[in-house]
């Protein structure tokens, strides 16, 4: 009799083998990412930047600002495709328009080493990246449990 409760062992479920499945399978859901619709994330700015377009610099707002571009607001932006040169946070960074909104025009920094440096130097020397200070379980678990099941 004890060869068959040996044998036969195998087919009780164990409630650890159970409990791990189901945080596997919770976790596997959780890491799914969703779809992004741009390369970089972007923030909020407002403040004055130098751009040049051929010869003659000027003053522009900033909108936003990400690794990748910007986007900068100005009554007369320069066409589609104009190479231009920002001067963010004392860095110099090529870049060019590739879109042009009611209000501004969008940049797509150049893809070189040296001004991807100059981005990078830029971007996390300035204020435009902040520490958390603080997080709230209620809207993380909240945003878990809508990708999850939502």
């Amino acid at each position: 009799m004890a060869t068959d409760t040996i044998s036969l062992g195998f087919l009780r479920p164990n409630p650890m083998v159970l409990y791990n499945c189901v945080m596997l399978a919770i976790v596997r859901f959780i890491c799914i990412e969703q779809p992004r619709r741009r390369k970089a994330e972007r923030f909020e700015r407002d403040e004055p930047i130098l751009v040049h377009e051929g010869a003659e610099p000027r003053l522009v707002r900033m909108a936003d600002i990400s690794i990748s571009g910007a986007r900068f607001i100005d009554p007369a932006p320069p066409p589609i495709g104009a190479s231009i040169k920002c001067n963010v946070y004392g860095q110099n960074v090529s870049a060019t328009v590739v879109r042009r909104t009611r209000d501004g025009f969008g940049v797509r920094f150049e893809d070189a080493v040296a001004t991807r440096i100059n981005v990078v130097r830029a971007f996390y020397a300035g204020e435009y990246v902040r520490a958390f200070r603080s997080v709230r379980a209620a809207p993380v678990g909240k945003a878990l449990l809508m990708r999850l099941f939502g």
